[in-house]
């Protein structure tokens, strides 16, 4: 059965919520803008992202490699799957979703409202998400 639209939302609003605030967190651990001086020049418009990168596979590596999960997909039992088996799709293709959803994020989530409920990401990578099976 595919995830609803709505848990999808729901387990997408968990997850960047959740990125951001951890990603908040290494910048202050790590004292990335802790100085005036931190903000000149164009270091910071690198690390940045580096931790936000970091902050999302810190908090979902595990889970999609084994489960096809993050933590906001976890908690409302849905998963990502392979288009044709119910299978886990490579590390690298559920990567690649996040990319995807990271460079277009508005037209890749217009594509939610197909029929099929797959996103322009789901598209590209041949994976749908589905409810999770107890």
């Amino acid at each position: 059965m595919l995830g609803g639209r709505g848990r999808r939302l729901v387990a997408s609003v968990i997850d960047s919520v959740l990125v951001v605030l951890l990603a908040f967190f290494l910048v202050v651990a790590t004292g990335t803008l802790e100085h005036a001086e931190d903000y000149v020049g164009n270091g910071w418009m690198i690390t940045i992202p580096l931790l936000g990168v970091a902050s999302y596979l810190l908090l979902n590596g595990w889970l999609l490699f084994k489960r096809g999960q993050t933590v906001g997909k976890a908690a409302l039992g849905i998963m990502i799957v392979r288009a044709e088996a119910p299978d886990i799709p490579a590390i690298g293709l559920l990567l690649l979703r996040g990319v995807v959803f990271l460079l277009l994020p508005v037209v890749d989530l217009l594509f939610i409202f197909r029929r099929d409920r797959r996103c322009l990401h789901d598209l590209i990578c041949r994976t749908r998400v589905v409810r999770r099976r107890p």
